[in-house]
């Protein structure tokens, strides 16, 4: 290949990524999996349940870009005003656009008290925004996004997002509904993706 490749051949150590990742599909196991280093600093602290940073769920939309899936509950970025759906195209001034989504994270996290500033894109509005975000240590809650529904003419509905199951998921999920009931719902949408 290296000798009889059109243009530049990639490196050997995506080569070899790219070999291990193709053996493992070969298995059919969607539970095998392999990390590459940036994968692994990026999933390993939350895997322990903790990290410094901001506190959101990231996923990529279409054109492959960084977006906040949800703030978790409670934590930095939820406090500074980022929403679900906001679109990250800077973060601290340098452009991500081209990134992965794991060396984007990386980037976004970092020693608590430092503050990072992201430049997003929100429906709704024709310019970029820039928001200054102090990170912290994040505690990876089980239950996020606790609110109500309004039914059409029916009970009111609670919904919670159970991302992540821990040692402390029955508590979050016990206070959690206790504060729907509390606002009157009579009826529970437990979203677990």
């Amino acid at each position: 290949v290296r000798a009889e490749a059109y243009g530049t051949p990639p490196a050997d150590e995506d080569v070899t990524y790219g070999a291990v990742r193709g053996s493992l599909r070969a298995l059919d196991d969607p539970y095998t999996l392999f990390s590459d280093p940036v994968d692994t600093a990026v999933q390993q602290p939350e895997l322990e349940g903790e990290f410094e940073g901001i506190g959101a769920y990231v996923s990529t939309n279409e054109d492959g870009l960084l977006v906040i899936q949800t703030p978790m509950r409670g934590q930095p970025a939820e406090r500074a005003g980022v929403r679900a759906g906001d679109v990250v195209i800077k973060v601290d001034g340098e452009d991500i656009t081209d990134l992965d989504v794991n060396e984007a994270v990386l980037l976004i996290r970092g020693p608590k008290g430092t503050t990072v500033v992201l430049t997003i894109l929100r429906e709704g509005r024709s310019q970029p925004l820039e928001i200054s975000v102090v990170r912290d240590k994040i505690d990876i809650p089980s239950v996020n996004n606790v609110k109500l529904l309004p039914a059409l003419g029916g009970p009111e509905v609670g919904y919670l997002q159970l991302p992540v199951f821990s040692a402390e998921t029955k508590d979050e999920l016990r206070d959690a509904l206790e504060e729907l009931i509390g606002l009157g719902a009579r009826a529970i949408v437990l979203d677990l993706r």
